[in-house]
């Protein structure tokens, strides 16, 4: 919510001041003066919220003076000169639409920024560095997975600095090095990324198994208030569950284990199994020219890939892989 502020409300050239609600903890005082001049201070009332005017409050158009020209404080170039008799020698003054192209101005500092690498910082940048000499781009996850046991906010804070990512495209969500296109290389298809998704059915179970995960914690966690109220009553029976162990990118990309986010991101080149290898190997399915959807291969073979990475954690889901849920009933 915003509110407009006027300075003066009667200059229909007077652009307001916007004003965002921001939340506020604060107290109301009432200060009182008595005739003696004994101050006393009561507080009225709790604040919740304020307006806050963050914007520049000198920035505002102001009519130039509205004498005649020859009596105005004008620059010579404001006032029309040469003109034939009876034309009006008015001044040339534009009215500017906004001085600002945003309500909120950027706070700009001239001063250049330091080139030295923070100590705490240098062993990650190091091996950041070895790591995008050797394949230019990088899945978030297994980048992060290579770094450890480095920490990953070391990692999060350098990384915008080395890499880019693309919003879209072949290579969706990946960092890759600055100054290396692999638009402009053929031979980054297989770094291409490809996510992949859970099906439904299995995601939900996934939903579930955490939603028991969590009751099961509340049960086991100690009594506090509320489970003093509760002294005394039987607990409530619950399913016990055993999820799957946590996958690491090795099991992912053979196949051995299942994703545990709704939506995972394949580099295809790391990918360890016969049939995809044999596809983004093949020759005939590698494209002449970029495509958007498909990057250096071409639209059938891509869909190949895709669908032989769905099919083999199908497999992974239908075969025996459910096993590694167990419920029973306490």
């Amino acid at each position: 919510m915003t509110l407009p502020l006027y300075f003066r409300p009667e200059d229909p050239y007077c652009h307001p001041v916007v004003g965002n609600r921001t939340r506020a903890k604060k107290l109301a005082v009432r200060l009182r003066r008595s005739a003696d001049g004994e101050v006393s201070a009561a507080v009225i009332g709790v604040v919740k919220s304020e307006y806050r005017f963050l914007h520049p409050a000198d920035m505002q158009y102001v009519q130039s003076d509205t004498r005649p020209c020859e009596a105005a404080s004008l620059p010579s170039d404001a006032i029309p000169g040469a003109l034939p008799p009876g034309f009006d020698r008015e001044p040339l003054c534009t009215l500017p639409p906004a001085f600002l192209r945003g309500p909120v101005y950027e706070f700009y500092h001239t001063a250049a920024a330091s080139l030295q690498v923070p100590e705490a910082l240098r062993p990650a940048l190091a091996q950041l560095s070895l790591l995008l000499d050797a394949k230019p781009v990088w899945t978030p996850a297994s980048l992060m997975e290579k770094i450890a046991p480095l920490p990953a906010s070391d990692a999060a804070a350098l990384l915008p600095h080395l890499c880019y990512k693309f919003r879209s495209g072949p290579w969706k969500g990946a960092w890759v090095r600055r100054a290396y296109d692999p638009r402009a290389h053929p031979e980054a298809r297989r770094l291409q990324t490809l996510a992949y998704e859970l099906p439904e059915a299995w995601w939900q179970r996934l939903v579930e198994v955490k939603a028991v995960q969590k009751a099961q914690a509340a049960e086991e966690a100690p009594a506090g208030p509320a489970g003093a109220d509760n002294a005394g009553q039987e607990p409530r029976p619950l399913p016990l569950i055993t999820p799957p162990p946590p996958a690491t990118w090795a099991q992912l990309h053979s196949f051995q284990a299942l994703p545990s986010q709704r939506t995972t991101l394949f580099q295809v080149g790391e990918i360890d199994d016969g049939e995809v290898q044999a596809l983004l190997n093949d020759a005939s399915n590698f494209s002449e020219s970029l495509c958007e959807a498909a990057g250096w291969y071409t639209p059938s073979s891509w869909s190949a890939v895709k669908a032989a990475v769905a099919a083999q954690f199908g497999k992974l889901i239908d075969s025996g892989f459910n096993g590694h849920f167990r419920w029973t009933t306490s």
